[in-house]
């Protein structure tokens, strides 16, 4: 766990609650996104907080692998981060290949935003499964991923 690196998580889950529901839903057309492409790129930190996101992403795939070691019915869920992981980590190529063609302006703010949703449900069911799995080890989990890290 410490090896989370800090991130603004309120932004996270601003840009990412822009675009779908706390289940993870897309928001139908009835709700439409606020967000404009300045504000995500503002709320996620540019590519750095790109890639503190998808650094951060392998640390929870390693939570998630820890907990299934011990937790047989952790394995669901372990996959469904994987997956989650692969589609943040797709995006993330996306946005270093848009940067490298000097047109990231243009691709960022639906990129990104992809990216901030898959964080957003990645930590959301790493913390449903610790709560689940690892009660003992909830309340640490919940500091680091929600608030202030552990002390080193």
């Amino acid at each position: 766990m410490q090896s989370i690196v800090p991130v603004d998580r309120h932004a996270i889950e601003t840009v990412a609650l822009d675009a779908v529901d706390l289940s993870g839903e897309l928001k139908s057309e009835e709700h439409p996104r606020e967000l404009g492409r300045q504000d995500i790129w503002n709320l996620l930190g540019g590519m750095e907080g790109i890639n503190r996101i998808e650094s951060n992403s392998r640390v929870l795939i390693e939570m998630a692998a820890y907990l299934e070691r011990w937790h047989p019915e952790a394995t669901e869920t372990a996959e469904e981060l994987r997956l989650e992981a692969k589609r943040l980590e797709w995006h993330v190529q996306r946005l270093r290949a848009a940067e490298s063609n000097h047109c990231l302006d243009l691709h960022f703010h639906s990129y990104g935003q992809r990216a901030a949703i898959s964080y957003y449900l990645m930590v959301q069911r790493v913390l449903a499964l610790y709560q689940h799995s690892q009660e003992a080890l909830f309340g640490d989990v919940q500091r680091v991923l929600l608030g202030t890290p552990l002390a080193r």
